[in-house]
């Protein structure tokens, strides 16, 4: 987790920064964050609204991304995000061939990311990742 609450740090986005690692079985890590893709620019109008859901790319699908641009085997590998996976990152993650996934519990009550919480736990479970619920405050 201490990794990955590192790469949160370089989020340009301006509500929540959420940072990733994910390992590869050879040991390769590949920290994200948050981020505009490659060449796109961070614009102030970009922020507004959720102009931050269209510009900006997750977390874990902008490390598993980065690891195909960098010819990195993603399947059995093991991310860990310091907030729970949108089902998009879910998808993700499953289709990467991932195994298992470090990161907070999701906050199923959260009125924005709740009911997307409940849905990607159920692709992950039957994705096969293994959930590990991790402290992010402590990095543990």
């Amino acid at each position: 987790m201490p990794s990955a609450l590192r790469a949160a740090t370089d989020s340009p986005n301006r509500i929540r920064k959420v940072g990733a690692v994910l390992v590869a079985q050879d040991g390769t890590e590949i920290a994200s964050c948050n981020t505009f893709p490659p060449g796109v620019r961070d614009l102030d109008e970009r922020h507004e609204g959720d102009g931050r859901f269209v510009w900006m790319e997750h977390a874990e699908r902008h490390a598993i991304f980065n690891a195909a641009r960098a010819g990195v085997a993603t399947a059995g590998a093991h991310i860990t995000s310091t907030f729970f996976p949108c089902i998009d990152c879910a998808r993700a993650i499953v289709d990467a061939g991932i195994v298992c996934l470090d990161t907070p519990a999701p906050a199923f009550g959260d009125p924005v990311w709740g009911a997307s919480f409940e849905r990607s736990q159920i692709i992950l479970e039957e994705g096969g990742v293994e959930i590990r619920v991790v402290d992010a405050g402590s990095g543990a």
